[in-house]
C-alpha cells in the first residue's frame, strides 16, 4: 500500500471513529441534560429546558481534535518502525 493510500485509509478510519463516538455521545448527552433538568424543576415549571450548544459545540470539536491528534501519532510511529521486522518479532 502507498503512503498516499495508506494515509487515506488512516483519516477515514479515525473520521469513522470520531463519527461513531458523536453518533452514541451526543443522544445520551441530550438524554443526560433532560434528565438533569426534570431532577432540578421538580414541582417546578418556572425554568425552561435549554439546550448548552456552546458547550455542545465544544465538546464536538474537541473529540475531533483529539481523534486527528491521536492519528497524527500513530501514522507517525508506524511510518518510524519497520514493519518486516516487527513482524519477525511477533513471530518469535
Amino acid at each position: 500500500m502507498s503512503d498516499r493510500k495508506f494515509n487515506k485509509m488512516m483519516r477515514f478510519e479515525c473520521a469513522f471513529y470520531g463519527m461513531k463516538a458523536l453518533i452514541v455521545g451526543l443522544p445520551l448527552s441530550f438524554i443526560f441534560c433532560w434528565l438533569i433538568y426534570k431532577g432540578m424543576t421538580l414541582g417546578e415549571d418556572s425554568i425552561d429546558f435549554v439546550l448548552p450548544w456552546a458547550s455542545i459545540g465544544i465538546s464536538v470539536i474537541s473529540v475531533l481534535l483529539i481523534i486527528f491528534v491521536t492519528m497524527m501519532y500513530a501514522v507517525r510511529k508506524i511510518k518510524k518502525e519497520n514493519i518486516i521486522d516487527a513482524l519477525r518479532d511477533d513471530m518469535d
